[in-house]
């Protein structure tokens, strides 16, 4: 008899020392993840929301109740917001006065930069110096994803902010999905509360570049965007007649603005230019500059095609001067409006737009 109730109270000894073992060693895991996921917040891994509880189990390796502990706990501490059902949790940031750090500057390859461009960064940098900032530059082709610097760049974090010159604002943000200013050069403005950006605004410069052309000896001109999807008409279309309108010209859609599906693009071309005395084509990106040449050159029509922003290199289809030249000016004065902006913590959330003029 004796022996049997001995036995029972190991026995119970034994299940209180495994439970205390089991409570510490939750306690513990809840600790871990608390601290992991406190890290990853301040470090900007998660950008304004975490994932779901199911990712932050498989990040930090532990079961479900740590996880939701932690999750519990970093909300009483303010650094996150109260569950929404069905709704990831808002991470809640505080505003810490100025702000300081690196810089990070992001742009093609050199050798893929129009002029304008190529003269924007020579511009750029003795601001940054000026300013005090230490910034790292990296060339990234963004059309080659996963490749050469676009790793180092994933690699980054915690850096103050970051400059996009001639990069997307998609691109930019899933490489740098945390919250930190962000200046596009060559962009437009996006729904980004920490994105300001300074570029063209091209329908404008579409309007003068056509206008310019009309008026100095081109009997018609064609705006050229390839790859349309089906349906879509171009968004320039507008600036275009009235450009045609300020010249006192007919406009007519389908020759001036044609639509230029992917899959159609060389008769649509073909249609627009030999359909009226069409004496230049102009485009505005890279792509549809040399896929326009293809297609002309491909049907034999020898027509001068002009990519607004880059110095062209072709001889036989492109003409020289180029027919917009932007305002610089406006660059250097978006730009040093962001750093001032920057010096003491204040957002800059403006879309400064470059002027244009005929050369």
């Amino acid at each position: 008899m004796a022996g049997e109730v001995l036995r029972h109270i190991l026995t119970q000894m034994n299940e209180r020392r495994d439970e205390r073992v089991s409570i510490v060693r939750r306690i513990k895991l809840e600790e871990g993840v608390v601290e992991g996921l406190r890290g990853d917040i301040e470090a900007g891994v998660w950008g304004e929301y975490l994932p779901g509880v199911r990712k932050l189990m498989q990040r930090y390796g532990v079961s479900r109740p740590p996880v939701e502990a932690a999750l519990v706990q970093l909300e009483s501490e303010g650094m996150l917001a109260a569950a929404q059902l069905r709704k990831r949790r808002q991470i809640i940031r505080k505003e810490s006065g100025v702000r300081r750090g690196g810089m990070v500057l992001v742009r093609p390859p050199f050798s893929q930069l129009s002029a304008l461009s190529r003269e924007v960064l020579t511009r750029l940098e003795p601001y940054l110096r000026e300013a005090g900032y230490a910034y790292e530059e990296f060339a990234v082709d963004e059309h080659r994803r996963g490749e050469g610097e676009d790793h180092r760049v994933r690699s980054v974090r915690g850096d103050e902010a970051v400059i996009g010159l001639d990069m997307s604002h998609g691109w930019m943000r899933e490489r740098f999905p945390f919250p930190c200013p962000m200046l596009l050069l060559g962009g437009k403005a996006f729904e980004d509360s920490e994105c300001a950006a300074v570029g063209l605004r091209m329908g404008e410069a579409i309007e003068e570049a056509v206008y310019h052309a009309l008026m100095h000896g081109c009997r018609e001109v064609c705006l050229a965007e390839v790859g349309l999807p089906r349906g879509v008409r171009t968004k320039f279309g507008g600036y275009v007649e009235r450009a045609y309108a300020r010249a006192k010209k007919p406009y007519h859609a389908a020759f001036h603005t044609p639509h230029l599906e992917a899959s159609k693009v060389g008769m649509r071309l073909r249609e627009a230019v030999l359909g009226r005395p069409i004496d230049m084509v102009l485009t505005t990106k890279e792509y549809a500059w040399s896929r326009v040449i293809y297609e002309l050159q491909c049907a034999g029509i020898a027509v001068p095609v002009k990519n607004m922003l880059r110095e062209g290199t072709f001889s036989l289809f492109d003409v020289s001067p180029a027919v917009v030249s932007p305002v610089l000016e406006d660059y250097d004065r978006g730009i040093q409006e962001w750093l001032e902006s920057m010096k003491v913590g204040r957002r800059c959330d403006f879309s400064r737009g470059v002027r244009t003029r005929p050369c």
